[in-house]
């Protein structure tokens, strides 16, 4: 479906198939091994020299402080702003109060998103993870289906 049409988007390959988001996901990118480029798929195949420059490292130290814990530790999802507070928060926040403005400088724009950052109020941050948690219920609910406007 892809090469004979490269604009196709996951809802319409979801439409056509029945089958959800996740799975379309993983077909494309973990089997197919294609990824989205200027809105076309375009196939995404890493030379074997390329994929040992980058090696994959993680940090053992939080790992056994999690177990020691006995927190069950669970594979990552994939990203899905519906789960990262400055997705949901944040930058949305930011962004309103932001609009319109024009700056004199990259550096100002800075400035004012750092003063903006900072008049946060402790109650807001407060409300922002109580949410936060409930996108994590919500998420685990819905069997990791995207839910941003549900």
């Amino acid at each position: 479906m892809i090469e004979r049409y490269r604009h196709v988007i996951y809802r319409e390959i979801q439409a056509s198939w029945g089958i959800d988001m996740k799975a379309i996901h993983t077909i494309l990118h973990d089997h197919l091994n294609v990824r989205k480029l200027c809105s076309r798929w375009i196939p995404h195949n890493l030379t074997e020299a390329r994929e040992k420059q980058a090696p994959v490292t993680q940090n053992v130290k939080p790992l056994i402080f999690l177990s020691s814990k006995n927190v069950e530790l669970m594979a990552h999802c994939l990203y899905s702003p519906d789960l990262s507070p400055n997705d949901f928060f944040l930058l949305p926040n930011i962004k309103h109060k932001m609009r319109g403005e024009r700056f004199v400088s990259p550096e100002a724009a800075v400035e004012a998103f750092r003063t903006l950052v900072s008049e946060i109020t402790a109650s807001e941050w407060k409300k922002c993870f109580e949410n936060w948690f409930e996108h994590m219920q919500k998420c685990i609910d819905l069997k990791g289906e995207y839910f941003e406007k549900q």
